[in-house]
């Protein structure tokens, strides 16, 4: 008699009517150590495929294989598919988004038409704004030519001291020379 074991302990799970029905027909044999229980079955009640079925077996198998992959692509195809569904916008919630560009848009053009309208009209500046802005531009003046006046005592410096002329100074250094009108 050929036996094969197996050995199966309490925490492992298995369909017990299966394994029942093969011990009601007499195919395998339990025995019960402890919490083990092992599975004996004798080869000689199992029949046994003839060299054709077992290549038509393996033909089957790796037609099913096959097929799995296949279905298994199409199901990730499916699941991707599924997913960017789920990522888009639903239809009211593209709809508020539309209704806010529509607002947006509104309000660029109503901006727009003010800008073209504004050139028509002449746009009053209060006193108080025009005489800040003449003190800033004087105080900026001011400053550019306070820097003016360093800048040249320095290259009169540099003239003095290199022995060469004030325009070849400026090509040497890179200072172009303020145009007046």
């Amino acid at each position: 008699m050929i036996y094969i074991a197996y050995v199966f302990a309490d925490n492992e799970s298995f369909d017990d009517s299966t394994w029942q029905n093969l011990e009601d027909s007499e195919r395998i044999q339990v025995k019960i150590f402890g919490k083990v229980k092992i599975y004996l079955a004798d080869q000689r009640k199992f029949q046994i495929p003839n060299a054709d079925e077992l290549t038509k077996l393996d033909s089957d198998i790796t037609d099913l294989e096959a097929k799995q992959e296949t279905l298994q692509k199409d199901l990730q195809s499916l699941v991707s598919s599924n997913d960017q569904l789920a990522a888009q916008l639903s239809n009211e919630e593209l709809e508020v988004q539309v209704k806010d560009l529509k607002r947006s848009t509104k309000s660029l053009h109503e901006q727009i038409e003010t800008c073209k309208n504004s050139g028509k009209k002449r746009v009053s500046v209060s006193v108080y704004d025009k005489r800040s802005l003449e003190t800033s531009l004087q105080a900026t003046a001011s400053m550019m030519k306070k820097r003016k006046r360093l800048c040249m005592n320095a290259l009169k410096e540099l003239e003095a001291g290199s022995g060469m002329k004030l325009e070849e100074l400026y090509d040497v250094v890179g200072i172009e020379e303020e145009e007046t009108p």
